[in-house]
């Protein structure tokens, strides 16, 4: 938090916000989701926000058969790829972040093994009590890539050991 009332603050903070609301545990404890939410959101915006993301992760854990004895497997990481500040001024800010996510569970049984996405979130930004907030959250597919012709996925096992041995990034605010 704390991000500066400039353009290149607004970004910061929209690439923050949504990489933070890609993490593992964003999904898995409701409490930590709720108090990120609570940092980042605007206070007209929190609540409902909540109410869609509690919604979102239950729905997620349950498609990828993830419950409190599993979520340690889930693989949830994400990256900006790139930002675009479509409108700024001292007290509103829009802000499209283009993100590369690779979610989902290393076993052999997994309903949904790991795999890429791309998806562009567009995030409305208002200054509110000295920082950058979110007011509004949308999301779209892409751009997408082509992957590569010569590439062959990882294994279940060596997802797990990546899973282990690379954390993923902590919210930063």
């Amino acid at each position: 938090m704390g991000y500066p009332r400039t353009k290149d603050g607004a970004a910061a903070a929209a690439v923050n916000y949504q990489v933070a609301r890609s993490a593992p545990g964003y999904f898995t404890d409701e409490a930590l989701r709720h108090q990120e939410l609570k940092a980042m959101m605007t206070s007209s915006a929190v609540t409902g926000q909540q109410q869609q993301d509690d919604q979102t992760a239950k729905g997620l854990m349950a498609s990828l058969g993830v419950n409190a004895k599993t979520a340690s497997d889930l693989v949830m990481r994400a990256a900006s790829l790139g930002t675009n500040v479509a409108s700024y001024s001292k007290d509103t800010a829009t802000v499209r972040v283009w993100m590369s996510e690779v979610v989902g569970v290393p076993t052999d049984k997994s309903q949904m093994p790991v795999a890429g996405t791309w998806s562009t979130y567009t995030l409305m930004l208002q200054w509110e009590g000295g920082d950058w907030k979110v007011a509004t959250i949308d999301q779209t597919d892409g751009p997408t890539p082509m992957v590569a012709p010569d590439s062959s996925p990882s294994s279940t096992g060596d997802m797990r050991l990546a899973n282990k041995e690379f954390g993923a990034p902590r919210y930063a605010g």
